[in-house]
């Protein structure tokens, strides 16, 4: 009845080796072009991380998720983050008709460049942070196509908001993250 929905790795055989990545990313455009605030640039790295587990059913992007956020925003702030990464990438995926598309998030080449799946989340992000209901709408809807997008809105909306308030928090980016 339903079609199956899955991500695919666009770069690596799943295993995050440099051995294993195929550093495809000639006809991708660079994550520089989207200008990320440290905050983006986070939840950019989580959403590779589960999107590698959720590809390849391992426990490995879960784990990487959780450390980094934990280590980036405390122990509460970086677990409620990975999950609400988690929720938008669910709700994504439920209502998704076709392969969703990652890159490898510690490839030293290929996280460089950007897939346009991540760039659409990206753009969801940045309307769910300035709360434009139509803007957010728009994305979530050229994101799964024809698909709900009730949760979708949801999802990027609880995100966005919680991303806003690290964003705004004289405490991020730590020290480790800052520019310089």
């Amino acid at each position: 009845m339903g079609k199956r929905r899955y991500l695919q790795i666009v770069t690596s055989d799943g295993k995050n080796r440099e051995d294993a990545c195929y550093h495809r990313t000639r006809h991708l455009p660079r994550v520089d072009i989207m200008r990320l605030e440290p905050i983006e640039s986070l939840c950019l790295k989580l959403v590779r991380y589960i999107c590698e587990s959720l590809a390849n059913e391992s426990a490995h992007g879960w784990e990487e998720a959780h450390a980094l956020a934990r280590r980036e925003l405390g122990e509460s702030d970086g677990v409620a983050v990975v999950s609400n990464v988690t929720a938008l990438l669910y709700a994504i995926r439920a209502e998704r008709q076709r392969a969703f598309s990652f890159m490898v998030a510690d490839c030293p080449i290929c996280s460089r460049h950007l897939c346009e799946e991540e760039r659409a989340i990206l753009e969801l992000l940045r309307a769910a942070r300035s709360y434009d209901g139509t803007a957010l709408t728009d994305h979530a809807c050229a994101l799964v196509g024809e698909g709900m997008v009730v949760c979708v809105v949801l999802a990027a909306s609880a995100l966005g908001a919680q991303l806003d308030v690290h964003a705004r928090s004289a405490d991020f980016p730590r020290p480790s993250q800052a520019p310089g």
